[in-house]
């Protein structure tokens, strides 16, 4: 009976890949992520552009602020698939399913930990070509036939209207709409290399930030898994809040591999040493909005979810 039981248990590989690929295909199909996404990439590269013309500030602050922004939003998006991979699926039963079919609790955990950063890479693919664009548009706004700016704009904007026709649609199009928005931004840097104007090294500069991004993201991502398997939504929330606040404000004090182990948030230091308090004031002001923005929606979200 034993060795008949070992015999239709399915494999430790094959249960991983399934709960990878399941994570994977809720992420990308969730009505909030698709539309959370294309709002922060949206505001990403606004943001920069308004303060530029508003206050006329240095190109490399904001840059800067159009990097807060990425690292703030796409940490807190993490956060917000963690939370409804892991404790959504303990409250709907789905663990004991996977329990059920002979996968392990550990395969199970690692399956969504590796879910949730392979959702999380177009992401940080789709905010590396973002950053480009919104640097080349902050370092140089006067070109001629503004050929960057109106390449964000379709990219960005049309993702927009892409991501609320797919939520309305019931998020079918998740999937096909994360994996060609980065397709969309490449052929439209293509483009503006074809033009002639060229990349200068600031531009490709800010691909490191879409790196740290997705690091930070997916370490935030996986201490709210966890937290979320013990406490409720909004006890996760301010618990994994509070390890990002503590991994922010430590920035400027650690180095090297050390400060790879926090949240990637905006660089204090940078900001201090380009804009003054006022550019660290404002990094705060992100955070703070952001945070008690997507706060509202894991708690609203897991209140319909429960309802239903």
């Amino acid at each position: 009976m034993l060795m008949a039981a070992a015999m239709l248990r399915p494999p430790v590989g094959r249960g991983l890949g399934a709960v990878v690929v399941l994570t994977l295909r809720e992420a990308w199909r969730s009505p909030v992520f698709v539309l959370l996404w294309a709002a922060l990439l949206l505001l990403t590269g606004a943001a920069p552009r308004f303060d530029f013309l508003a206050l006329r500030e240095k190109q490399l602050l904001v840059v800067d602020s159009l990097a807060a922004l990425a690292l703030t939003g796409s940490a807190l998006t993490g956060v917000l698939l963690a939370l409804e991979a892991t404790g959504g699926e303990v409250r709907r039963g789905g663990v004991a399913l996977w329990l059920a079919r002979g996968v392990r609790p550990g395969t199970w955990l690692a399956g969504k930990f590796i879910g949730l950063a392979l959702a999380l890479v177009p992401l940080a693919v789709t905010l590396a070509l973002g950053l480009a664009f919104a640097s080349r548009i902050a370092w140089e706004p006067l070109l001629p036939d503004l050929v960057a700016s109106r390449a964000w704009f379709w990219a960005f904007g049309g993702g927009l209207v892409a991501a609320a026709v797919a939520v309305w649609r019931g998020a079918r199009w998740g999937p096909a709409l994360v994996l060609a928005w980065p397709v969309a931004l490449g052929l439209a840097a293509a483009a503006v290399a074809g033009r002639g104007e060229g990349w200068a090294a600031e531009d490709w500069a800010v691909l490191p930030m879409a790196l740290q991004a997705w690091d930070g993201a997916t370490l935030l991502a996986w201490v709210a898994a966890v937290l979320a398997l013990r406490l409720d939504t909004v006890t996760a929330w301010w618990v994994a809040g509070v390890v990002w606040l503590v991994g922010l404000s430590a920035d400027y004090w650690l180095t090297g591999a050390a400060r790879a182990l926090w949240a990637a948030g905006p660089s204090w230091a940078l900001f201090q040493q380009a804009g003054g308090w006022a550019g660290a004031l404002r990094s705060v002001a992100y955070l703070a909005c952001y945070g008690v923005a997507l706060l509202a929606w894991a708690a609203g979200w897991r209140g319909w979810r429960e309802a239903r």
